[in-house]
């Protein structure tokens, strides 16, 4: 092989192929200039903290070189503390005015009693209660006089209305308080509480209290 081969400057180690340790020819345009070769810094030699990493504050004499642990993750949930045992439900306390004994409003005479018994001691109550349901008419006893023995003024006697009672007595043979009898029954509500009303209000004068 002559000395104008291109593979001149080559040779062969051990199946590969090194270039020669001649420098290039800095006049020949086809030969590509040799770069230097790159050292890389090593771990020693590295820098303990980058350009753009700030400085860790030094440590202040006696203060403890142990790490601080890491924060938990945002998706994990914080210990809960435990609460504070509620007190207990206190039971209602009922005032010293309200009856002892339960007694339902169910008509405007039975408002008018619950009104004025809220006005008296407890001692009051017991008595008033005792005199006004013995006083009291019932609506059921009424209509059942009014419309069985109408005729006789039964009714009448029962409401305290004598006087009526006896005129319906003298002229129930010409049927005319048979009549009148039907009127009395569809009135008869209003006239009890008419009734319980007034007792109510009389007992209550007769105890010093007033409405």
């Amino acid at each position: 092989m002559s000395n104008d081969s291109p593979v001149k400057g080559f040779r062969k180690l051990g199946g590969a192929a090194q270039q020669p340790s001649t420098p290039a020819n800095p006049s020949d345009p086809w030969q590509a200039p040799v770069q230097p070769p790159v050292s890389w810094p090593s771990a020693s030699s590295a820098p303990a903290t980058m350009p753009w990493q700030a400085a860790a504050p030094p440590t202040p004499p006696g203060a403890s070189n142990v790490p601080n642990p890491p924060a938990p993750p945002p998706w994990q949930a914080l210990p809960q503390q435990p609460r504070a045992a509620q007190p207990a439900a206190q039971p209602a306390q009922w005032s010293a005015s309200a009856p002892s004994t339960p007694y339902v409003a169910a008509s405007s005479s039975d408002a008018v009693v619950m009104g004025l018994m809220q006005k008296m001691a407890p001692d009051q109550q017991q008595i008033f209660l005792m005199q006004y349901n013995a006083a009291k008419k019932d609506l059921t006893v009424g209509i059942i006089l009014a419309l069985f023995l109408g005729g006789v003024g039964a009714h009448k006697f029962y409401m305290g209305e004598t006087g009526m009672g006896i005129f319906y007595l003298l002229f129930c043979w010409t049927g005319i308080p048979v009549l009148i009898s039907i009127i009395d029954i569809i009135t008869m509500s209003n006239k009890v509480n008419d009734y319980n009303r007034r007792k109510a209000l009389d007992m209550a004068a007769m105890m010093h209290v007033t409405p």
